[in-house]
């Protein structure tokens, strides 16, 4: 009889379905628990480590101010450049098509390789100028944590040099990658500010705890 019961496809519908449930509310506590003790180890951290600093305190320095430098140069020689080339390419007898029976598309026929060099150099100066200026204003060469550990100032590689620095809320930081991983770079998120603040993990954490409170 037991045997018949066992040979049911039904039994074994049933007793998989409950061994799927088992096994997942025993891994939904899993992570639950996990969870549970990270969230404790973090606040016994905050505990620990006092973020309410008498002086200004550097948690993070990059030192390579050579090497955006020459990132920067690299940035304005692109745009100077193409836009050389655009000036050089540029064909002012364009201007005829409203001044002769030359239709529009003739003239892009006619002078295909002069135009698609003119409109390419015209684009890829400003933008390749931009980029670089943008990686290089997310690009940051110090955090500091101000006194009183309610603030702390975040230093750029910024092409201009009054926009480099800016004074931000802790709670308004958090990083969401681990300073521990194996990636190059550590990604800062700025509530209200665009893109991502990168710190290359080649820098320095002078206070690595003191860091962790604040990003996390």
């Amino acid at each position: 009889m037991l045997n018949l019961i066992f040979k049911h496809p039904s039994t074994h519908k049933f007793v998989l379905t409950h061994l799927r449930s088992a096994f997942e509310i025993s891994s939904f506590k899993s992570n639950k628990l996990l969870k549970n003790v990270l969230t404790q180890h973090r606040k016994i951290t905050q505990v620990d480590v006092n973020m309410n600093v008498q002086n200004n305190v550097i948690l993070y320095k990059l030192n390579k101010d050579k090497y955006y430098r020459n990132v920067k140069i690299f940035a304005v020689g692109q745009l100077l450049g193409w836009l050389t080339l655009a000036y050089s390419t540029y064909n002012p007898s364009l201007w005829s098509i409203f001044t002769t029976d030359i239709t529009l598309k003739e003239y892009f026929i006619s002078n295909m390789f002069q135009t698609g060099v003119f409109t390419f150099a015209l684009i890829a100066g400003p933008f390749m100028f931009f980029f670089i200026y943008a990686l290089c204003s997310r690009s940051v060469k110090y955090i500091i944590l101000n006194k009183g550990g309610k603030t702390v100032s975040i230093v750029t590689y910024h092409v201009l040099k009054k926009k480099s620095s800016s004074v931000i809320p802790v709670e308004m930081v958090k990083s969401t990658v681990d300073r521990r991983s194996k990636s190059g770079f550590v990604s800062l998120k700025i509530k209200n500010k665009y893109f991502y603040y990168l710190l290359d993990n080649g820098g320095t954490y002078v206070n690595p705890k003191l860091f962790d409170c604040v990003t996390e």
